[in-house]
C-alpha cells in the first residue's frame, strides 16, 4: 500500500463516440501533466485510463523532482556532447521551474516543498566527475567528502533549491475541469480513433501515455526498453532532516521524509528475478540504518528503463505523424512527466522547440554503451528459457501459499496453490511476446522479465504491455 493516496471519484466509463483535438492514453501523471498543460492552452483534451487515475506508478513514486537523476550528466557529456547535455540540463531546470510557477499560479496545495537533493556515495571520484559535469552546465553544487549521513558515510553532492511534493493532492488538482473517462481500457487504436470496449474517440492527435506502449508495431518500443521493479517502505520514528538523498552505489537507496514518516526506496532489479530475497535484504537494511524505526507499510513500483538512459518523448513512429509517446522515466518520474508534457504541449501546438532534441523517441540508439545492451540479451534469454528446458517440479511439490513453473503432460504451466487447497493453473507464457514468466514470491505474482507485464497468483492482469486480461487456464481443488 501506498503513502500517498488519490481521492477517488466516480468518474464514468467511455460510452459512444466522443470527438475531440487530443485524446491521451493514460492518466498517470506523464498524461496529467501533459492534459493540464493543453487545457491551459485552451485544448480540447479527452484522457482514458484503463483503471482509475494515478493508480498505477504516480502514487507508488517517492516523488522527488529534481534537476540531478543519479549520477548522470558526466556519463551524458561524454556520450552525446556538451551541446546536448546542456539542452537536457534546460529541459530540467525548466520542469523544475515548472512545477513552481504552476503551484503558485493556480494555489495547487500539494505539499510542495523546496529541499535540497544529496547524491551520496563511497565513490568520491565519481561525485567530483558529477560536480565538474554540473558546474559545466551552470548548476550551483558543492561537495563534501566522507561525511555521516541518514544513508551511512558517504562523499555527498549537494545540489540546493530542488522539490518533493504530494503527487495525489497534485493530479486532483490539475484534474479539475478535464474530461476523463476511468476504467475505459483502450484495445485498439487506428490512425485517428481510440477504442475501448464500448466506446471511441476521434481525435486529431493521440498520445500514449500508459507506461510502457501496448502497441509493438510500429514504435517498437519493447525492443528499446526493459523494466526494473524496487520497494517503497513507509517508516516511523526516523530521526527527520529536511533534505532528499540518495545514494547511488548498490543496491540504490533513498530517503525523503513526508509528514512524520520516512520513505525509504530503492533496492531495484530487473522484474523476475529475485524478488523476495532483495525485500528481505532491504527490510534489513532499513533496521540497521534506522534501529528504532518501524516498517508501517511496503509498496513497490515499476519503472521502464531506456537503453540510453533518456526518455522517448516526440512521434510514436515515423509514420503515425499524429501519434506521440511519453515513456521511459528511468525513475524519475515526476522530473520527466514534466519535460514531457512541455515537449508534447509545443508540439501539439506548433512550437518551435529545438531543445527537446535530446529526448526524441525516434533518435537513433547506436551510440549505446556496449553495458546497456544487457536488456536485450535479458529479453532473448527469457524468450529462450521455456523452449530450452522444461522444469522438474510436480504441482503435488508446490506448498500452500506458493507458486511455480511445473511440468504438466510434457509441456510447462505455472501453478499456485492457494492456502484452501486449490491448484490455479495458468500459461507459463506471457501473452505479450510469450516471454517464459516467473513466479515473484515476495509480491505472489507471475512476472514477465523480458518487458515487466504481472499478472496476480490467480492469473488475472496486474500491469505491463500485455493486453490479455487472464492467463488462467483452469482450477482445481484438491
Amino acid at each position: 500500500m501506498s503513502y500517498f493516496t488519490i481521492t477517488k471519484e466516480n468518474r464514468p466509463s467511455l460510452e459512444g463516440t466522443k470527438e475531440t483535438e487530443v485524446c491521451i492514453i493514460g492518466a498517470g501523471i506523464a498524461g496529467m501533466n501533459l492534459a493540464f498543460l493543453l487545457h491551459l492552452s485552451g485544448k480540447k483534451v479527452i484522457i482514458l485510463d484503463a483503471e482509475t487515475m494515478g493508480h498505477a506508478q504516480t502514487i507508488r513514486s517517492t516523488a522527488k523532482i529534481t534537476c540531478l537523476p543519479g549520477f548522470f550528466y558526466h556519463d551524458l557529456i561524454e556520450r552525446v556532447g556538451m551541446e546536448k547535455a546542456m539542452k537536457t540540463a534546460r529541459y530540467l531546470r525548466k520542469a523544475l521551474k515548472k512545477y513552481a510557477e504552476l503551484v503558485y499560479q493556480h494555489q495547487i496545495n500539494c505539499d510542495f516543498q523546496r529541499l535540497p537533493f544529496l547524491l551520496l556515495s563511497q565513490q568520491t571520484d565519481k561525485i567530483e566527475k558529477e560536480a565538474f559535469a554540473l558546474q559545466r552546465l551552470n548548476f550551483q553544487c558543492s561537495v563534501q567528502k566522507q561525511q555521516s549521513t541518514l544513508l551511512g558515510e558517504a562523499s555527498v553532492l549537494t545540489l540546493e533549491h530542488q522539490a518533493q511534493f504530494h503527487p495525489g493532492l497534485w493530479l486532483e488538482h490539475i484534474s479539475r475541469g478535464l474530461e476523463i473517462y476511468e476504467h475505459s481500457r483502450v484495445v485498439q487504436v487506428e490512425d485517428h480513433c481510440v477504442y475501448t470496449a464500448k466506446g471511441k474517440v476521434k481525435a486529431k492527435h493521440i498520445v500514449f501515455c500508459d507506461h510502457y506502449p501496448f502497441i509493438n508495431f510500429p514504435g517498437t518500443y519493447f525492443m528499446k526498453m526493459t523494466q526494473m521493479r524496487s520497494y517503497v517502505l513507509t517508516l516511523s520514528n526516523v530521526p527527520k532532516v529536511d533534505t532528499m538523498l540518495y545514494r547511488a552505489d548498490e543496491p540504490v537507496e533513498s530517503l525523503r521524509f513526508a509528514g512524520n514518516m520516512a520513505l525509504y526506496s530503492g533496492f531495484s532489479h530487473p522484474v523476475g528475478k529475485g524478488e523476495e530475497d532483495v525485500l528481505e535484504q532491504m527490510k534489513r537494511k532499513a533496521k540497521e540504518r534506522f534501529p528504532q524505526c518501524t516498517i508501517e507499510e511496503i509498496d513497490s513500483a515499476q519503472d521502464c528503463m531506456t537503453l540510453d538512459g533518456l526518455p522517448y518523448i516526440g512521434k510514436f513512429s515515423g509514420s503515425k505523424q499524429n501519434w506521440y509517446v511519453s515513456t521511459g522515466f528511468n525513475k524519475w518520474g515526476m522530473i520527466y512527466s514534466m519535460v514531457s508534457a512541455m515537449i508534447l504541449h509545443d508540439q501539439i501546438c506548433g512550437i518551435q522547440n529545438t531543445d527537446a532534441e535530446p529526448f526524441d523517441s525516434l533518435r537513433s540508439i547506436m551510440n549505446t554503451p556496449l553495458r546497456e545492451l544487457k536488456f536485450s540479451f535479458q529479453a532473448a534469454s527469457g524468450l529462450m528459457k521455456e523452449f530450452l528446458t522444461l522444469p522438474e517440479l510436480k504441482m503435488q511439490d508446490i506448498p500452500k501459499g506458493d507458486g511455480a513453473i511445473i511440468e504438466w503432460d510434457g509441456i510447462s504451466l505455472g501453478c499456485y496453490h492457494d492456502e484452501d487447497d486449490t491448484y490455479y493453473f495458468v500459461s507459463s507464457r506471457c501473452p505479450h511476446l510469450k516471454c517464459q514468466l516467473t513466479w515473484n514470491a515476495a509480491e505472489k505474482s507471475w512476472d514477465c522479465p523480458c518487458h515487466g507485464s504481472r499478472y496476480d497468483r490467480y492469473g488475472q492482469r496486474i500491469e505491463g504491455p500485455a493486453e490479455s486480461q487472464t492467463i488462467l487456464i483452469r482450477k482445481e481443488k484438491k
